[in-house]
């Protein structure tokens, strides 16, 4: 291999490694369900194809470049979007890491986020806390909706406030990312996806849920057109 091209290898290997921060995983931008972003205080989009956006790129934005800098979390959204702040905003919150699955627009081998989905980084050690839209009154334990806690699915969809999907549901996940997105209502289907609502209006199907739950093969999350449905009280 020519020099010129060993010398480009080595030096992208180590700015991929050169990160000073934290990973703390895949999270929700409040952005989908409040109009807000995340992260607030200063923002960098970078869509060049093959040169664009890295997260060696959107540290060096939040630690150094950007006004106001340094922040203490920064987030790469979208493949070429680039986020900073020194708070989360309400409604961002871990949410399941297959979510992050866009690659940045300057590195073939490094995460981006996804729509509405931040992979987020910073500088303390300590993952912050999720920051939930509230329910009132507050909510700590979930029950089956019926006889049954199966539910037939409809058209528009029985639960349609938000959706998820993860090889690693089980019905415990799907009601955690539900209640901290503000919503009562959580039902699993078909083992991988899961539904939320504040309302919910279905026809009971009993004995139709027995899809194991992607993440639990112990347990059942609905299954075609099918919902195991509970309600956080």
């Amino acid at each position: 291999m020519h020099s010129s091209a060993i010398l480009l290898l080595s030096v992208l290997a180590s700015s991929a490694s050169a990160l000073v921060s934290t990973a703390y995983g895949c999270y929700k931008d409040s952005a989908e369900r409040t109009g807000t972003k995340s992260l607030t205080s200063a923002r960098l989009d970078d869509f060049t194809p093959v040169t664009g956006m890295t997260l060696q790129e959107c540290e060096d934005f939040c630690l150094v470049n950007a006004t106001g800098a340094p922040y203490l979390y920064w987030g790469v959204e979208y493949g070429g979007e680039c986020y900073c702040g020194n708070s989360l905003s309400t409604g961002t919150f871990k949410t399941f890491d297959t979510d992050c699955k866009v690659i940045c627009k300057g590195s073939m081998t490094e995460v981006c986020g996804d729509g509405n989905r931040l992979s987020l980084y910073g500088t303390p050690t300590t993952a912050p806390a999720d920051v939930p839209i509230p329910i009132s009154p507050a909510v700590s334990a979930y029950l089956p909706v019926g006889t049954s806690g199966c539910w037939a699915e409809t058209s528009p969809r029985a639960l349609s406030g938000s959706a998820y999907a993860s090889t690693a549901m089980t019905n415990a996940a799907c009601g955690n990312v539900c209640k901290n997105d503000g919503f009562v209502y959580f039902g699993t289907e078909y083992g991988s996806e899961c539904y939320c609502g504040n309302s919910f209006t279905s026809v009971e199907t009993p004995g139709d849920c027995t899809m194991d739950c992607a993440g639990d093969n112990t347990q059942d999350c609905g299954n075609g057109n099918r919902l195991s449905v509970n309600l956080w009280s």
